[in-house]
Formats: structure tokens, C-alpha cells, sequence
């Protein structure tokens, strides 16, 4: 599939603010224009939001610069013979992709995602301000010259209209994401204030979700495997294919993220959310990761539409057993993925009568009645 991109909205507010941020004084002369050029946070206040398909790499180098804010498609609800490399990369990865498509009937969605190369092509929506836009794109340039090649000329001709953008003094970030000696002495966690420090050996399928689940500072080994490599060796890999990653973010933050990634939904293997929540919630007792996972102790799921479409079958992955109180299910997910520290959690949680086993649970027997029928 070919490259696209396409600014799809402007909320430009940046006229308003300057005049409403000097109400003594006559601004009726002054241009957006001129003002636009500079480098300062009133330009901050023009957001554009975007339709992109790229390559998978692209996406994920791109949405590791901060304020970015994305909604992507996920290869849950893709149908996998549907899926295409990327067009700037010719044939590089159609090899693996055919070979993911090839079982993609095996209802272990998380596992054959993680052969999908990193050249694939995929389709998001993303917003960010124009500041961080102007940014990004000369940052790109300075990364890698193909991928800019392929992808900046697309984004300034979709702004070139724009006040003040295309003479934008804005500098670029590649300073700021680029992973440096200071960055690769943490390994694991560490706690600095209220602050938290990580550094996780994360295979593309979770970096992919990571950057989209926190909006911490990262430095991704990604960056520096395309300014090494170049783009397209870097889109041979797949998303099993594992990079350094860097992460600073508010402490606070950083335990939210653990306790929706603690949720029945997320991919628990080692190398991906099982690692860095395991490591969080070892020390728990069954109690306290009760209380701590988001579905547990009578609270609403924040995740129930996305698992009705498990109990429908309309997700071939499996439903949570807090939802249709089902202990079997705890064992027909060990039996698909192994055993995990997560895991092992929730069997003590069925165990410990934490998690009902109600066959006359309704969505129980709606789950049960439609996969008797398969």
C-alpha cells in the first residue's frame, strides 16, 4: 500500500490567544504570519490531526516524539489476508508477512502478530500541535534520509498553507530522543522522587503499545537502528525483534499504566506486558492485586466493550473470567500461552474466591453456547 498522509483538521487558535494575551494594547496589525514563524508556545495552539498509513516502523519512530497522541488500527480486528507491505519497501518483509498470514487462522492473535515485519503497512489517526509537527519533520531529516524522503515531503505539502509553518524556526528534537550513555545505565525500574526511571529490552510488538499507552519521555533503540542501519534494513525486522528502551515518567503514571496492563486484555508473555507488570506486582499479596487489578473488586470494566466482542466471538481471543465467572478459562489461557507471573495471579484470585465460578452466569452461557457451535 502506498504512503499517505492526509491533515484531515486545524484547530488553530493561535490568533485569539496572542490578542487575548495582550488586552492593552492594539494587536489589529499583527500577522499570524510573523508571529507563526517563531518558536514560541502560542504555536503550541494549533492542532493538527492527521490520517496516516505508513510503514509500521515509521509509526512507531513517529509516535515516540512527545506530545503526540494517536488511535490505531489493531491487528485484532484485521482480517491478516488483507495485510500489505508498505510500498516504499518493495519486497522487504513480504516473506514473513506471508508467512504470519499463512496462520493467521490460529485463534493465538498475540503470537502471530509477532511475526508481522516492521514493513508492514498500517493506517492511524494522529494529532499533535504545530510546533511538534515542525519539529518532527526536521528531526526526520536528520534520522534518516529515505524514510524523510518517503514521508516529509507528504506532511509539508499538507501544511505548506498554514500560517507561519513552512517558515517555522522551530529546531529539531533529535537531541532530545536519541538514546545517549546516561540513558543506558538504568536496567529495570528505579524510583527518582515521584519520578520513574526504566530501561526494558522491548520486541517491537511492545514498544508499539507502550508508546501508545504513556505519554513518557522515550528513547528508542528504533532511532538508533534507523540513523545505523538506514530505513529500509530497519523494516526487515519484525515485531518479535527486540530494542533498548528508555522511559522517565511521573511515578504515579507509571502505576496507572500497570494496573490497566494488569487487566485480562493485555498480552502477558515475558517479553511483552507480562515482564514489566510481573515485576510491579510480584511483592502483592492476592488481596492487594485484587484491589489493584481494574476489573476486580466490583469496579466497572474499563475494557468491556473490546471483551463483549470476545464473548460474541467476533474476537477469537478469550473472555475474562472476572466477566462470565469462569475459572476453566484461567486454564484455557495457560494452555494457549503458558504460565505466567500474571497468571498465576489470577489462579490464586479463582483459588481464593475472588473470582466466582457461576455457570449461570448469562454471558457465560452465551460465550459457551456459541463456541459449542463453532
Amino acid at each position: 500500500m502506498k504512503p499517505n498522509v492526509k491533515l484531515v483538521s486545524i484547530d488553530d487558535n493561535r490568533k485569539r490567544a496572542w490578542k487575548y494575551s495582550r488586552p492593552n494594547t492594539d494587536r489589529s496589525k499583527d500577522h499570524l504570519n510573523e508571529f507563526g514563524t517563531m518558536d514560541i508556545g502560542v504555536n503550541s495552539l494549533c492542532n493538527l490531526t492527521f490520517e496516516i498509513t505508513s510503514s509500521v516502523v515509521f509509526r512507531d519512530w513517529l509516535l515516540s516524539i512527545r506530545p503526540i497522541f494517536c488511535w490505531a488500527r489493531s491487528s485484532r480486528v484485521i482480517a491478516m489476508r488483507d495485510a500489505t507491505i508498505s510500498a516504499e519497501f518493495g519486497g522487504v518483509g513480504q516473506g514473513a508477512l506471508d508467512a504470519v498470514i499463512a496462520k493467521s487462522t490460529d485463534n493465538n492473535q498475540d503470537a502471530i502478530r509477532e511475526g508481522l515485519p516492521l514493513s508492514m503497512s498500517t493506517s492511524y489517526t494522529v494529532s499533535m500541535d504545530m510546533r511538534t509537527c515542525v519539529g518532527m519533520l526536521k528531526t526526520m531529516w536528520e534520522v534518516d534520509i529515505t524514510m524523510s524522503n518517503t514521508y516529509a515531503p507528504k506532511f509539508w505539502e499538507e501544511c505548506k498553507g498554514i500560517p507561519g509553518f513552512m517558515n517555522s524556526r522551530v529546531k529539531s528534537f533529535t537531541d532530545t530522543y536519541m538514546p545517549n550513555d546516561q540513558d543506558k545505565e538504568f536496567r529495570g525500574v528505579e524510583r527518582l522522587g515521584g519520578m520513574i526511571a526504566g530501561r526494558y529490552s522491548m520486541k517491537g510488538a511492545l514498544f508499539s503499545q507502550f508508546i501508545r499507552s504513556s505519554h513518557a519521555k522515550i528513547k528508542s533503540g528504533l532511532w538508533e537502528e534507523l540513523s545505523t542501519k538506514g530505513y529500509i534494513e530497519t523494516g526487515s525486522l519484525t515485531q518479535a525483534d527486540k530494542f533498548d528502551i528508555t522511559f522517565y515518567m511521573d511515578e504515579a503514571v507509571y502505576h496507572n499504566m500497570m494496573k490497566l496492563r494488569s487487566h485480562w486484555f493485555a498480552d502477558w508473555s515475558d517479553d511483552m506486558w507480562g515482564g514489566l507488570v510481573g515485576d510491579y506486582v510480584k511483592d502483592m499479596s492476592t488481596q492487594q492485586f485484587w484491589e489493584f487489578t481494574p476489573a476486580g473488586e466490583g469496579r466497572q470494566d474499563p475494557y468491556k466493550q473490546e471483551l463483549l466482542n470476545r464473548v460474541e466471538g467476533t474476537d477469537p481471543n478469550l473472555p475474562c473470567p472476572i466477566m462470565i465467572e469462569s475459572h476453566q478459562i484461567i486454564q484455557d489461557r495457560e494452555d494457549l500461552f503458558g504460565g505466567s507471573e500474571l497468571l498465576y495471579r489470577y489462579s490464586n484470585l479463582a483459588i481464593n474466591g475472588y473470582i466466582k465460578d457461576n455457570p449461570n452466569n448469562k454471558l457465560r452461557i452465551k460465550y459457551e453456547s456459541l463456541k459449542k457451535h463453532k
